[in-house]
C-alpha cells in the first residue's frame, strides 16, 4: 500500500461520506508519507470544484454518472499532475490506474474481482481522461481556458456570487485566493472565558 490508497479514503470520506473534513484529514497517519498525503488529501477536497470542472473537458461520461470511486481517482491524479511538480504525470496515471484496479477487486464492487471485463474497462477509461489531460499539459495548453471565476477559485456559486456582489470582482478574487490552501496551518486560538470550546 502507499500513500495514495490513505489519500483516497481520506477524500472519499470527505467528498462522498459527506464526513466532517477536520475529523478526517487530522487522521494523517504520522509515517514517512504524512507531508505528500496531507498535500494530496487537503489539495484534492480544496480544488474540487476546479478538478471537477478540468474532468468534464476529458471524460465522455458526465461527472455526476461516474462511479464515486473512479471520481474521487481521478480528481486526485488531476490535483496531482495539476498542481504537484514534483509527481510526473505519467507515475500519477499509472499509480491512479493500480489504485482502481486494488479497489475494484477488494471491495467486490464487480462481482468480487470476478468480472475482470468491467475492471479493464475502468481501467482504460481512467488511463484515457488522464493520458488525454497529460498530453495537454505537456503541449502547454490551458486546461482552465474557459473557466468562470468560481471554478477556477473553487468556489460555491452562492458563495461567489455573494463575495463579487459585496466586494466587486477584484476583492472577491483576493479573499477566493486566500481560502485555498497555503503553506502551513491555521491554529484558532479560543478564549475559554467566553465561550467552550465544544460550543465553538
Amino acid at each position: 500500500m502507499n500513500y495514495r490508497d490513505t489519500v483516497y479514503r481520506m477524500v472519499y470520506d470527505v467528498l462522498i461520506e459527506e464526513k466532517k473534513a477536520d475529523k478526517v484529514l487530522y487522521r494523517v497517519p504520522n509515517e514517512k508519507d504524512r507531508d505528500i498525503i496531507k498535500r494530496c488529501s487537503f489539495g484534492t477536497i480544496e480544488r474540487a470544484i476546479t478538478l471537477e470542472e478540468v474532468l468534464k473537458k476529458y471524460s465522455e461520461i458526465p461527472v455526476k454518472k461516474i462511479d464515486d470511486e473512479v471520481r474521487i481517482l481521478l480528481l486526485m491524479a488531476l490535483f496531482e499532475m495539476t498542481y504537484m511538480d514534483s509527481i510526473p504525470d505519467y507515475a500519477a496515471i499509472n499509480e491512479t490506474v493500480s489504485l482502481y484496479e486494488r479497489i475494484a477487486v477488494s471491495s467486490g464492487t464487480y462481482g468480487r474481482g470476478k468480472n475482470t471485463g468491467k475492471i479493464n474497462a475502468g481501467k482504460n477509461y481512467i488511463n484515457a481522461v488522464l493520458r488525454s489531460a497529460a498530453g495537454d499539459i505537456e503541449a502547454g495548453i490551458d486546461i482552465y481556458e474557459g473557466f468562470s471565476d468560481e471554478k477556477i477559485y473553487a468556489m460555491p456559486n452562492e458563495l461567489w456570487r455573494h463575495l463579487e456582489g459585496t466586494y466587486g470582482k477584484k476583492t472577491a478574487k483576493k479573499i477566493a485566493g486566500a481560502f485555498l490552501e497555503k503553506e502551513g496551518e491555521t491554529t484558532l486560538h479560543i478564549d475559554t472565558s467566553l465561550i467552550s470550546t465544544e460550543k465553538y
